[in-house]
């Protein structure tokens, strides 16, 4: 996503954390949602998410008690890669 999450635990430890559009499915938690279904998972994920085909109702109507479980992790994180 080009961007670098920087952490200092504890004041002693410094974390770097990067990772690829490929994973942003799978750190949302759309497994659960899609299961297997590839449409939805990696970098066609990604671009369904990038060009507004894939949204947070369309996860809702899809599977509700997979979104009900993940939905706070999809709040959050989303909240978080777009500052």
């Amino acid at each position: 996503m080009g961007r670098m999450f920087k952490y200092k635990l504890n004041g002693k430890i410094d974390v770097e954390i990067i990772f690829y559009r490929e994973n942003l499915c799978h750190l949302l938690g759309l497994q659960h949602i899609y299961g297997k279904n590839k449409e939805y998972l990696g970098i066609n994920g990604y671009n369904k998410i990038k060009n507004g085909q894939l949204i947070k109702n369309n996860l809702k109507k899809h599977n509700k008690a997979e979104y009900n479980r993940i939905e706070i992790k999809l709040d959050y994180l989303t909240r978080f890669l777009i500052c």
